[in-house]
């Protein structure tokens, strides 16, 4: 707890955001002490991948940064024998016009399936691509707004 006061009290990240995981302002650290063409490659919690506390993190990269790439895990939760599922994420310092390249391993890191690049944030922490339904729920309440 007094580390986690101390790096929100030092002003120093611009990332963190509601109830933040240490491995954010490690990320954003990481960033700042990279030279200008630097890359770096980082092993961290599947949870960046959609938790509420990572948006400013991935925003920020995505903003000022590049994610060059992104490899996401399904049924692989032995990289480090912890138990906890990954994500490997390349950034570049340098902004680029490049799409991010995303790579899905299933069940072992050799077996991988390639999966369509893109430059919309929203999809590049997403496994399967979005749903679009249309009309069919066009006259459908959200559950989120009935509870």
């Amino acid at each position: 707890i007094k580390e986690r006061e101390w790096i929100k009290n030092s002003n120093q990240y611009v990332t963190l955001y509601e109830r933040w995981d240490l491995f954010i302002p490690f990320i954003e650290k990481g960033l700042n002490l990279l030279h200008k063409d630097g890359v770096m490659s980082l092993i961290i919690k599947k949870s960046y991948n959609t938790a509420k506390y990572a948006e400013k993190s991935k925003k920020h990269i995505f903003d000022n940064h590049h994610f060059q790439q992104i490899d996401l895990f399904k049924n692989i939760k032995d990289l480090f024998d912890a138990a906890v599922e990954n994500t490997i994420i390349t950034v570049k310092k340098t902004k680029s016009k490049q799409k991010t390249k995303r790579i899905l391993h299933i069940d072992s890191f050799e077996n991988t399936i390639d999966l369509p690049a893109t430059d919309n944030l929203k999809e590049m922490f997403a496994i399967n691509p979005p749903m679009d339904l249309g009309k069919r729920l066009k006259n459908s309440e959200l559950l989120g707004n009935i509870c």
